[in-house]
């Protein structure tokens, strides 16, 4: 009676062939640290919204100074650059913005360029107003947050605050965000005996102020289409415009400086941060589309080392918030996993 031989099956193959088996399991060890290579370390994908934002602030500017003089000539403009698929503007007191919506398939970069040029070309921004400002609209992931804290007074930790800002910047993050310090406003202070011996009460001198430092509509010159808008560029910006201002009254003539003190001061109602009893901030660090997660975050880490080493015993320099270890143990659950696979 003849023996019943099998057919051949994979795992006889491999049977006959031991190299051949080993040979398999380098090449899944090969193919398992290449996966890891490029494994995500990011907690979502990256994505582009295919969208460029331009931002235009003119101090003193009505709504229909905006749409006259600006966004109506820059939306024709803009209209004609190749991947556009819809322009829309949203104008308010002293700012514009333009949302440009362009194709997937676009260059950004390119149409970041062509935008700057129809700009240039138009001719429409006005000497009084600001540069305008021209990005590419993109997410921002959160890698940690730190808390800084200090003895000394708000003004110390105002100017500690933004050097560290300009710091991580420098070092490559999209997006520094500072909070906890009050925005500053300037006030201007007059002693009582000083508005009697000019005969002037607040509200007189607030009205001299005003009439001294005025950006925004004169009045209208011309008709119909011809219409154009008179505007007047003499606004205090700073401490030292407010101090050289000249005021005159009835009586007299004399710089603002003579009569009143201009000083920076915590605008009122502003949050405020506090840290076992000191002035404290937060700095929250984003990272770039483009950039690894856990390389951003070994930067954080030794920017901190150098700051702790040369910190003040008077100054906390402390992370929280390290979204960035989520993003670590999920890559080291999937390591253990497959370790303990094989």
């Amino acid at each position: 009676m003849k023996k019943h031989e099998s057919p051949p099956n994979f795992i006889s193959r491999f049977a006959e062939h031991p190299v051949a088996a080993n040979i398999l399991m380098i090449i899944m060890l090969l193919l398992g640290g290449w996966s890891i290579a490029r494994m995500n370390v990011q907690f979502l994908p990256n994505f582009s919204l295919h969208s460029i934002n331009v931002s235009i602030e003119w101090p003193g500017a009505s709504a229909s100074d905006f749409t006259q003089s600006i966004t109506s000539p820059l939306e024709q403009k803009f209209k004609q650059i190749e991947g556009v698929k819809q322009v829309t503007s949203t104008n308010r007191r002293n700012v514009s913005t333009i949302l440009l919506e362009f194709d997937e398939a676009t260059n950004l970069i390119i149409a970041q360029d062509k935008v700057k040029q129809r700009i240039n070309e138009a001719s429409v921004i006005p000497t009084s107003a600001k540069p305008p400002r021209v990005t590419i609209l993109d997410h921002h992931e959160l890698i940690a947050k730190i808390l800084i804290a200090t003895h000394g007074p708000r003004d110390e930790l105002r100017t500690l605050t933004e050097t560290f800002k300009n710091e991580l910047t420098t070092l490559g993050y999209a997006k520094v965000e500072v909070s906890g310090i009050p925005k500053q406003e300037l006030e201007i202070a007059i002693p009582s005996y000083q508005m009697q011996s000019l005969g002037l009460s607040l509200v007189d001198l607030s009205q001299l102020i005003k009439q001294q430092s005025h950006h925004g509509t004169m009045g209208l010159i011309g008709q119909g289409t011809l219409t154009k808008t008179l505007r007047s560029d003499h606004q205090g910006k700073n401490r030292d415009d407010f101090n050289q201002m000249i005021i005159r009254t009835s009586a007299q003539t004399m710089p603002l400086r003579s009569m009143a003190s201009v000083d920076l001061v915590d605008k009122l109602f502003e949050p405020e941060l506090f840290y076992y009893g000191q002035n404290a901030a937060t700095i929250a660090l984003y990272r770039k589309t483009t950039a690894s997660a856990l390389e951003s975050a070994n930067q954080l880490h030794e920017w901190l080392k150098e700051k702790h080493a040369n910190a003040n015993s008077g100054i906390t320099i402390k992370p929280y918030f390290e979204s960035w270890q989520l993003i670590l143990e999920r890559i080291m659950l999937l390591l253990s996993n497959g370790f303990w696979g094989l």
